[in-house]
């Protein structure tokens, strides 16, 4: 079954209705309103239609809703006619109608129906034609109609202004035969026809001939409700018509846009507000109060719906306003990465960019130990010298030196102890580990950051929905002051706040649908792809295994309150075991006690090293009168020890400044246990609370349900004014959207107090791992 778009109701399948309608029992009438005065309903359909049962049950919950202790409006299944598509059959339906003594009221349902029933010029019963494409200019006694024709002006507004065209054809369903001409004065009317050229063309529900309709020389098409024709047979014209390059406009609505046409529009809730339309004005007609003939027409905004695949296939691309709003079928979306809370901490850690910047930083940082260890080795140094001295100064060496000369040398340096290199050398090898802490400090911040960006892409989808129930919500009660309007019981400043809240509340979807994009954007960063990627979320059961909270021992403990501080103790000395941060200080510690130590040495022990030469003489000139036993090459060995004597406070210096950064760090250290405790016990007291929020929130959400179900009721009746529906209406939305972030407050909550236990991440054994340590904490405790 294709879902259509104002005309649903024009389907085939009468038989399955009928048993649907009985199996409702939609004729029996409620014990609430034994008392109540009975007005039963009468139907005529063009023909059958396979959504009718599902408006008439809708209709059915509508007039029921109104009901009251002295009037009962009903529908029975088997005062249900159809007539056959033909003005023949529809006239004898309607006859056997009229002449029906256990119906009270009429309805024409449908556009034939409607259409039809608008030409007659007598009628004995009062009817109710709920698709009428316009008013007729002088009144019908005992006849009034719903007239749809401003919705269909709307939807081809919406179409022209994102496509300009000069030539367009509708093709309109041979059924509509009947009511054709009334269907050509309709579309004369219409100011976006008018400036066009436009030929209408009455087909039969098959492929051929609805292409055959389209001719060469359009611009455009605009298709009716084809409501015998199957999805595939549109899919299939749909085709024929991109390979033409024709834009398409269906008013059938979703079902054919997602078979393949162009444009669509389809209003929010449609079906329910026409059904609700029609049970108003058939309580006003069985109360016999007079409707009028100047109320506003059904002009309610539809949604536009575009297929983007064919939008892509024939070169059209929507505009910024039109793509917001617009509901899009079709496309190719790139595959999207799903993300679980557990994925999304695990991929910051291992492809953040940041971080792995910060790892390569720490790895190079640690070759200062290899540098430091390299002065402990033997170093050999090579030299070539060319030597050129005066003669003078040739003779005067008594024969060691040549008046020119080249020497080669090979030096030897072996430390033998130096307790600056020593100590450099283990400080440096600690300083390495507190650089080490503190990059897992970083691993976890970044995972803790991830899972919050993994929740707020959650929350602020959830907000989406929200808002986007919201809009419909408020375009029903914008429908309802029409309606109210319509009866003469409304200010007609109503209407006008009714539209500013409608306003209103597409601006805050915008938002929340911008907010979702920037949710993703940050998701993206945090774990380490492309802004290009497409990212979902799943937000499914398994999320919850990363907290703690989904360990029953875990639970048991957080729901003791007399051991809830014992728990907090435990806690805290977890944290404190398992804090990089504290691990990060107790290796600076180590590196600066280290440091002293060797500032207090360089006070009384000397440097020792050993030192070999080899030197060579190559080749010489000049004047040369060298020994032959000692020309040609001279080494040497020394063992040197040094000391400095005076250093002008020098040594004194660095020992008093590396016993004052030691110390700043010891009490760094308290200070951070002090921190840490108290972030421990604030992050435990937030979860608790948080835990408890959830329930009191969604207890709130169900009390603002029901008050404004109340209140709109009131509102229906007239006895509440507009701003005490809004007042409803609003103080129901912040309550959904509490409740639904009372759940991920508490997932923050958690993830924040795990993150100072020293891991972001308790899914599979680290859970138990983790409730094991804080048993035993609490037991040492």
């Amino acid at each position: 079954m294709r879902s259509g778009g104002i005309t649903g109701c024009l389907r085939k399948g009468a038989s399955w209705l009928l048993g649907v309608w009985v199996a409702v029992g939609v004729v029996g009438v409620p014990a609430t309103h034994a008392e109540a005065t009975r007005v039963v309903v009468g139907v005529v359909s063009g023909g059958p239609a396979s959504s009718l049962g599902a408006f008439l049950v809708t209709l059915q919950q509508e007039l029921a809703t109104l009901a009251g202790p002295e009037l009962e409006v009903m529908v029975a299944g088997e005062k249900v006619r159809h007539g056959d598509w033909t003005p023949e059959g529809l006239e004898s339906a309607f006859k056997a109608l009229e002449a029906d003594s256990g119906i009270t009221l009429g309805v024409a349902l449908g556009y034939v129906a409607s259409g039809v029933a608008a030409q007659r010029e007598h009628w004995d019963k009062p009817i109710l034609a709920t698709h009428l494409l316009s008013r007729q200019p002088e009144k019908v006694p005992n006849f009034d109609a719903i007239v749809v024709g401003p919705l269909i002006r709307i939807g081809l507004e919406q179409f022209f202004e994102a496509i300009p065209l000069e030539k367009v054809t509708l093709v309109v369903d041979e059924h509509a035969g009947a009511i054709l001409p009334e269907i050509t004065a309709f579309a004369e009317s219409l100011e976006s026809m008018q400036r066009r050229q436009w030929t209408i063309r009455s087909v039969p529900a098959r492929t051929e001939s609805l292409l055959e309709a389209v001719g060469d020389e359009t611009g455009g098409v605009v298709f009716s409700p084809f409501p015998g024709f199957s999805r595939e047979g549109m899919a299939e014209v749909a085709q024929g018509l991109v390979t033409r390059n024709l834009p398409s406009y269906a008013m059938g609505g979703r079902g054919d846009v997602e078979a393949g046409l162009l444009f669509g529009s389809e209003p929010k809730g449609e079906v329910r507000r026409l059904a609700r339309r029609t049970a108003l004005t058939l309580y006003s007609m069985a109360r016999n109060e007079s409707l009028g003939t100047g109320r506003d027409e059904w002009a309610v905004e539809g949604t536009p719906v575009i297929n983007m695949d064919t939008a892509e296939a024939i070169g059209f691309s929507p505009g910024w306003e039109l793509f917001r709003y617009a509901e899009k079928v079709g496309g190719t979306q790139p595959e999207s990465l799903v993300l679980s809370l557990s994925e999304s901490i695990t991929r910051a850690r291992l492809y953040n960019p940041g971080l792995a910047s910060e790892a390569r930083l720490v790895e190079a940082q640690g070759q200062d130990i290899n540098k430091a260890l390299s002065y402990l080795a033997p170093r050999i140094e090579a030299s070539l010298t060319g030597l050129k001295i005066d003669q003078n100064s040739a003779e005067k060496s008594m024969g060691t030196e040549s008046e020119e000369s080249i020497k080669g040398s090979l030096t030897l340096t072996q430390v033998i102890y130096s307790e600056e290199v020593v100590s450099s050398y283990s400080a440096l090898k600690d300083f390495q580990l507190s650089r080490e802490a503190e990059q897992q400090a970083r691993e976890l911040d970044k995972a803790l950051a991830a899972g919050e960006a993994y929740i707020s892409l959650l929350k602020v989808r959830t907000l989406v929905r929200v808002r986007e129930v919201n809009l419909a919500l408020t375009q029903e009660n914008l429908e309802r002051a029409r309606a109210r309007k319509q009866a003469g019981a409304l200010n007609p400043s109503e209407l006008f706040r009714w539209e500013s809240e409608v306003a209103k509340n597409r601006t805050e979807l915008l938002q929340a649908m911008a907010q979702v994009r920037f949710a993703e954007n940050a998701l993206k960063r945090l774990c380490g792809m492309a802004v290009t990627d497409s990212v979902d979320v799943g937000g499914g059961e398994d999320d919850h295994g990363v907290l703690l909270t989904s360990r029953t021992e875990f639970e048991e403990m957080m729901a003791r309150p007399a051991e809830f501080d014992k728990l907090v103790a435990a806690m805290v000395a977890v944290g404190w075991e398992a804090s990089p941060e504290l691990l990060q200080i107790d290796h600076a510690l180590a590196s600066g006690r280290r440091r002293v130590k060797g500032a207090k040495r360089a006070f009384y022990l000397p440097e020792v090293a050993l030192k070999g030469v080899v030197t060579e003489v190559l080749d010489r000139h000049g004047y040369d009168k060298v020994y032959p036993p000692f020309d040609e090459q001279e080494w040497h060995v020394a063992i040197q020890a040094s000391f400095p004597l005076v250093s002008g406070g020098e040594r004194l210096a660095d020992l008093r400044k590396v016993a004052g950064e030691t110390a700043s760090l010891s009490l760094k250290r308290r200070y951070v246990m002090t921190l840490l405790s108290e972030k421990i016990t604030d992050a435990a007291i937030a979860a608790l609370v948080s835990k408890a929020s959830i329930g009191l929130a969604s207890s709130a959400w169900e009390s603002a349900k029901k008050n404004l179900t109340l209140v709109t009721d009131a509102y229906a009746e007239g006895a509440v004014p507009v701003i005490t529906l809004l007042d409803a209406q609003n103080t129901a939305v912040k309550a959904r959207i509490a409740s639904d972030n009372a759940a991920y407050d508490y997932m923050v909550d958690m993830l924040r107090l795990q993150r100072l236990l020293g891991r972001v991440d308790f899914s599979g054994t680290a859970g138990e791992e983790m409730v094991k340590a804080l048993e035993t904490a609490g037991t040492r405790g």
